[in-house]
């Protein structure tokens, strides 16, 4: 059993190392959150090898290794850092570390790598050529005359030099282009002489063919008893990164928008020619110069100086970076907008790398935006100021658009019906009217309607309206526009002429027909008596010609009765209220009425008194024996049915409808007739449904849209049904 000490300030990988590790019965792990803790540990328990995170708080691995190596302990040891680090792979290297990994990719596969490691570590014991051939990256030791000792295997590929090659003798200059090896020379004797630690510098390298690559050279000397005895370097190839950085250069040169990228002090690192150009400083050598430095380049870059420097500190301070809208006077002394975004870049410590700053040129954008604004604005009051409801809705039926009428009809803000389901606002009734409507125009077609519905106030509302297709780019139906006009006035002016004409048909065909056949009787008699020898006789006619002059006036004080049919708009009107009115003026003597009509009223001709008045007269002139009148009512699919009953000898069938017919019946005859004319007015209709003997009974049938009921007095017609 492998005994290992695992160290690491961060308890969940320290959980999945040792579930890991453990996983196979081979290895037993004990685990320390830090490097004092693993020195407890280290007092009293033996380990084959310990295994170390390289960033932790307090002590970090490399000075965990070096405290564990100082004291003579040469217990195998793996650094397990969490990315690459070249200066601390070295320092691994001369502190005595068997294997430096990466806690990177897939996890499985990385603690499988860590467990072999650790296996190997513990096979092989101490040494650096595990280490070495385990890196990716070409590692080399010289000593002090910079003669190469030794290559890893990742330096032997990359230089193309063999072991022989070393063996007979290479000098470290020999992997350096020519013209740069005097630098080279003196960059080596710095860390000889130990001015310097360690060095990092970038070079052109050369292989053994002559081929070259760009890198950077990390280097530590290795000292005994104060002296440097050799040096160790580890090489990372820039090729890549210097052709991304190329293709990035030629991708920031080509962009159309101003860039530039500043170091974490605010110095010029990049930018492009456009920004060149656009500040005025064509030619500068602008890199490591701040700010002000440029400025005395450049007067238009002076006077756009504090407004910029004060985002950049804004950027700063925000760590998801700063993007806002600014205005120049350019050099042109056009004005210009940009969409300046500012993004800052830290470093791991929380210090700042650099500050990238992206300046789009919107000002064509901005004046496209704010015409579209004002074309919007005017769309809206147009839209607005029209008489009808105009709504737009998507294809799942939630609104795009409504305009003032729309909103207020439903009390709601154009803010607050935008996105509402329409489903959810309107009531049941009319959803179920217009959902087919509405699936019929979303498959293409235009749908035009016409609905009618009740008003409190104004009577009866008619409105006409049309569904519109509104269609993508594509050519698919994306939604619907709903437009609705109120034609209730248009649609009364229309019924209003119509009656008046009927009414006016009616009263004069009345009117002229009974009045002269009067007149020709009238005539007839003064004739007789004219031409009468009998003074008996004579005075016969003469009183059979003041009949008829009675019936004539009658005929007159009729048409000055119902001067004002049709002549004024129907109005809502409650028979309650009109059956107590019309019985406080009817001699009703011994006769009661019981009447349960609260509640609901009627949209009729203003005459509708006068029917009442009718029908109640009616029921005490040729009911006979009448000692009760009752007025009630009840709902049926077909609307509300309003009944006046008496308890009178009735009617026989044959006079059932009879009775409606004009000249029918006692005095004038015209009575019924006229009611029914009067309700007809407002599709309302009348009949006779009592029973001979029991009494007569007038059943009123107002149509829906032509009554209201409210709530107390619907619920009480239902329980007396």
């Amino acid at each position: 059993m492998i005994s290992v000490l695992y160290v690491d300030d961060d308890p969940d990988t320290r959980g999945r190392v040792k579930f890991f590790l453990e996983a196979g019965g081979e290895v037993s792990v004990l685990t320390a959150d830090s490097a004092d803790g693993a020195h407890a540990l280290l007092v009293d328990q033996r380990f084959d090898v310990i295994v170390s995170d390289y960033q932790m708080s307090g002590t970090d691995g490399i000075a965990f290794l070096k405290q564990i190596r100082a004291a003579g302990n040469e217990i195998p040891f793996i650094l397990f850092a969490e990315r690459s680090r070249e200066e601390a792979v070295i320092e691994a290297f001369n502190s005595g570390a068997q294997f430096y990994l990466l806690k990177e990719g897939d996890q499985e596969e990385c603690f499988s790598t860590l467990s072999l490691r650790i296996r190997q570590a513990v096979r092989r014991g101490g040494g650096h050529e595990d280490l070495e051939n385990s890196l990716p990256l070409p590692f080399f030791e010289i000593d002090i005359k910079g003669n190469i000792l030794r290559m890893n295997r990742a330096a032997h590929e990359a230089f193309l030099y063999s072991r022989e090659d070393i063996e007979r003798g290479v000098h470290h200059l020999q992997l350096i282009l020519p013209r740069e090896r005097v630098r080279a020379c003196r960059d080596i004797e710095t860390v000889i002489s130990r001015d310097l630690p360690h060095s990092q510098s970038n070079y052109i390298f050369q292989r053994k063919d002559g081929s070259s690559f760009p890198g950077t050279l990390y280097v530590n000397p290795v000292l005994q008893d104060g002296n440097t005895i050799c040096i160790r370097g580890l090489i990372v190839d820039l090729t890549v990164q210097m052709e991304n950085e190329a293709l990035l250069r030629t991708l920031i040169h080509s962009m159309p928008d101003l860039f530039c990228f500043k170091d974490g002090e605010g110095r010029w690192i990049e930018t492009n020619e456009r920004s060149l150009t656009f500040l005025r400083i064509e030619g500068l050598d602008y890199k490591g110069l701040t700010d002000d430095e440029i400025a005395e380049y450049s007067s238009f870059y002076r006077k756009i100086l504090v407004q910029s420097g004060e985002s950049d500190s804004r950027a700063w301070q925000s760590a998801g970076g700063l993007r806002e809208d600014q205005t120049f006077v350019g050099p042109d002394g056009c004005e210009r907008t940009f969409d300046i975004i500012r993004t800052p870049i830290f470093k791991d410590d929380g210090s700042r790398s650099g500050l990238v700053i992206i300046a789009r040129d919107i000002t064509e954008k901005k004046k496209a935006e704010e015409e579209l604004i004002k074309g919007r604005q005017l769309l809206r009051a147009i839209i607005d100021n029209n008489p009808a409801w105009i709504a737009c809705v998507d294809r799942d039926g939630r609104y795009l658009l409504a305009n003032r009428n729309f909103c207020e009809t439903f009390n709601l803000t154009t803010s607050e019906i935008v996105g509402m389901d329409g489903r959810d606002l309107l009531p049941p009734h009319i959803l179920e009217r217009h959902m087919p409507l509405v699936e019929a125009c979303l498959n293409g077609e235009t749908v035009h309607f016409a609905d009618e519905s009740p008003d409190w106030v104004k009577g009866p509302k008619y409105d006409i309206g049309s569904y519109t297709p509104i269609c993508g780019s594509d050519g698919r139906v994306a939604g619907v526009v709903l437009m609705v006009n109120d034609v209730t006035e248009l649609k009364r002016t229309e019924t209003a002429l119509s009656q008046a004409n009927r009414k006016l048909n009616l009263l004069s065909s009345i009117t002229r027909h009974d009045i002269l056949n009067s007149l020709h009787v009238l005539y007839g008699y003064l004739d007789l008596a004219s031409t009468s020898g009998d003074e008996g006789e004579k005075t016969v006619f003469i009183g059979k010609a003041i009949e008829q002059v009675k019936k004539i006036r009658s005929e007159i004080d009729f048409t000055r009765d119902y001067q004002d049919l049709g002549v004024h708009a129907p109005e809502w009107q409650e028979p309650q209220k009109l059956l107590e009115q019309a019985w406080q003026f009817i001699a009703s003597g011994n006769v009661t009425l019981h009447a349960d009509l609260e509640g609901v009223a009627v949209y009729a001709d203003p005459m509708l008194g006068k029917v009442i008045s009718n029908l109640i007269d009616n029921a005490l002139r040729h009911g006979g024996a009448v000692t009760s009148i009752t007025a009630s009512f009840r709902l049926t699919p077909d609307g509300l049915i309003w009944s006046v009953e008496d308890d009178g000898v009735g009617l026989s069938e044959d006079m059932k409808e009879r009775i409606f017919l004009k000249g029918v019946g006692k005095n004038t005859g015209y009575g019924l007739f006229l009611a029914r004319e009067i309700l007809g007015i407002t599709e309302i209709s009348i009949r006779e449904t009592g029973t001979s003997g029991k009494g007569a009974r007038f059943e009123i049938l107002v149509p829906p849209g032509r009554y209201l009921c409210s709530v107390e007095s619907c619920v009480r017609a239902d329980r007396t049904r």
